[in-house]
């Protein structure tokens, strides 16, 4: 068979074939969408092999007129800037898969720091900064957990151990949860606080049958407690 060379080619030791140029071939063993074809023709090219879509086949029975030669031409031209959009394509596909893995990850780091906010605790401050003072010293939860839960025998235990036992005596679960998942210091509640939270105690507590007098001086010596620790807050 023939071939019509349609791209220039070469490859090593050899010299470059120019479009036009015609070589008698054989086309190589192997199915796919783009043969490859080897000049056999003797001279100083034969042996070089040249793919399609470079070349095409000559019919001895029926050849290119220069019109079909054109048309195959603009074919190999038009498959040829197909294949470059699609990569083009497939390159800005595979950025914005990047892109979405990015933002996926940065998501979920956002997700895990979240997490880990809500699942802090809200401690008193005296609370947070005895918890505070036993890793200053290099004490793990391990070693605060031993010191909250160990029978003292003649020994003193320090203020921040009593402290904590203490609160855990009617917050145990909630100092639990505080020093396996971390904790923040609970904003101190205002006087108005105090005093409202108080009131409704004492409300929920009353019915019907109690003495409207009664209920009224238990208000007003709540909120005198209230108001004087306070005070004596503030001048501490």
């Amino acid at each position: 068979m023939k071939i019509r060379i349609l791209q220039a080619h070469g490859a090593k030791n050899y010299q470059m074939v120019e479009p036009g140029m015609e070589f008698e071939a054989r086309r190589l063993a192997g199915i796919t969408m783009t043969p490859e074809y080897q000049i056999t023709e003797q001279g100083k090219y034969v042996g070089l092999i040249v793919p399609y879509p470079k070349c095409v086949e000559l019919h001895e029975k029926q050849g290119y007129t220069d019109a079909e030669y054109r048309a195959v031409v603009e074919n190999r031209n038009t498959i040829a800037a197909q294949l470059d959009k699609a990569l083009e394509d497939l390159g800005e596909a595979g950025r914005e898969i990047f892109a979405l893995r990015t933002e996926r990850e940065s998501l979920k780091d956002q997700l895990e720091v979240l997490e880990v906010e809500l699942k802090k605790v809200e401690l008193p401050e005296a609370i947070a900064e005895a918890i505070d003072s036993f890793k200053t010293d290099g004490k793990d939860v391990d070693e605060i957990v031993y010191w909250l839960t160990r029978i003292s025998k003649g020994t003193a235990l320090r203020d921040t151990t009593l402290l904590l036992r203490r609160y855990a005596e009617t917050h145990g679960l909630n100092l639990i949860k505080a020093l396996i998942n971390d904790y923040t210091v609970a904003e101190e509640p205002t006087t108005e606080d105090k005093i409202r939270q108080r009131v409704e105690e004492i409300m929920k507590d009353t019915g019907p049958w109690d003495d409207p007098a009664e209920v009224a001086a238990e208000v007003t010596q709540a909120v005198r407690e209230i108001l004087a620790e306070d005070r004596q807050q503030e001048q501490n």
